[in-house]
């Protein structure tokens, strides 16, 4: 088991942070080169709108299928782009857009399969009692990805030409590959299973699963909750740099200090997890924590109230950030291990890429709308009102789902 969850915990680490690493390069030679800010945006799009054209396909796909196959197969696809990328960057470089958008789809398309299948197949990797840990500590992975990925990545941009990025992502993609291939997929025997039948049609598969997370609570909660963060948490990604930079005036070492304080709380928070047995009621605490989060926006508009100093703001922003990356991990595990156990392994490849796909689109939406808002209005009305708004839309899920609320560990 040790072995098992080595395997999982490394290989989605290395995969993560070799992909974090080429698309903060991908950012930086986009710029660079081009100077154009739409050509980066749309590079940015590109995997909502890939997750989108999948959406019908990937879930059912990823329930009718060998799920060992399935992420073997996309991590082979990985390798073998990344390596045709830098050859044929070499030989005709003139086409470099063409090239880059081609591969970060093929990248976005197999990173798709690769997480949705990995979250599918926990269930028969590893043990229910450990599900909790192994959750906890890819949370703890991808913060420690997302920490390592800026000063790592502008490292390696002044030192290696843009080319080599694709090559550092090869060769983490080639490792987790190795790490996958050893994954025993039977490790865990699970009974219960029922069959897909192979000759229905894949639209009904799609349209199964959409009825499926309409009519169970657990998923459809799931899915609301991810859904309604997922928007108002924009308002920190596009907001946090409005209000630090252009209305606060910090230099981009204060700005970069409370940035990493976000990835800080998570990594701690998922440590925290690992180390300790689930929640009584995994879902009533991850609600909670989504609650606590929405509420931490309120005092992001202490600065523009009481006027405070600068050395203040940075103080308190790195303070929320920091709290914020810890109720984001508390938010998301223990649920993640409720739907692995509570739903049916034939659903769940469904389940997650749907929730994956409405949480990639409304991300950008979210991030548009208060791009506008805080063009139009100071940060402390819109940090209050979005921070009760979204409290106040969990809190009432949270009633309206009462019998997922209670639903206790196994």
């Amino acid at each position: 088991m040790k072995q098992q969850i080595f395997d999982v915990v490394t290989g989605s680490l290395i995969s993560t942070l070799g992909s974090v690493l080429f698309e903060f390069g991908v950012g930086l030679y986009l710029l660079k080169k081009t100077g154009s800010s739409a050509q980066y945006a749309l590079v940015l799009m590109i995997g909502p709108i890939v997750m989108l054209a999948l959406l019908p396909i990937s879930g059912s796909i990823i329930d009718r299928f060998d799920h060992a196959k399935i992420i073997r197969f996309s991590q082979i696809i990985n390798v073998i782009s990344l390596l045709l990328f830098s050859i044929f960057y070499f030989l005709a470089v003139k086409f470099f857009l063409l090239e880059i958008l081609i591969l970060v789809i093929i990248l976005r398309a197999t990173g798709l399969f690769i997480s949705n299948t990995l979250n599918s197949s926990l269930r028969d990797l590893i043990p229910l009692e450990s599900l909790h840990r192994v959750n906890s500590l890819n949370q703890t992975g991808a913060s420690i990805a997302n920490i390592l990925s800026p000063a790592l990545g502008a490292v390696l941009f002044s030192l290696l030409p843009f080319e080599m990025f694709a090559l550092v992502q090869f060769v983490t993609e080639f490792l987790a590959m190795l790490l996958f291939l050893r994954l025993n997929f039977s490790f865990v025997e699970n009974k219960t299973i029922i069959k897909v039948k192979h000759d229905q049609h894949i639209w009904k598969d799609f349209t199964a699963g959409l009825k499926y997370v309409r009519l169970e609570h657990l998923p459809r909660l799931a899915t609301l909750s991810n859904a309604v963060t997922n928007f108002f948490i924009a308002s920190i990604n596009v907001g946090m740099a409005f209000t630090e930079v252009t209305f606060l005036h910090m230099t981009n070492a204060q700005f970069g200090f409370t940035e990493m304080s976000f990835g800080v709380g998570m990594l701690l928070a998922g440590l925290f997890l690992s180390a300790r047995s689930q929640f009584r009621f995994p879902a009533r605490a991850s609600m909670l924590a989504a609650v606590i989060l929405g509420l931490t926006l309120i005092p992001f508009g202490i600065p523009e109230w009481f006027h405070t100093s600068r050395l203040i703001n940075v103080g308190l922003f790195a303070f929320y950030n920091f709290i914020a990356g810890v109720l984001v991990v508390i938010k998301q595990t223990p649920i993640l291990s409720l739907l692995q156990t509570e739903v049916p392994t034939t659903m769940q490849g469904r389940v997650f890429t749907l929730q994956t796909t409405l949480g990639a689109l409304l991300s950008p939406l979210g991030a548009a709308a208060y791009g506008i808002l805080f063009g139009v209005f100071t940060p402390a009305p819109i940090y209050t009102v979005t921070g009760l708004l979204m409290a106040g839309l969990l809190v009432w899920l949270m009633f309206r789902y009462q019998d997922v609320m209670n639903i206790t560990t196994k």
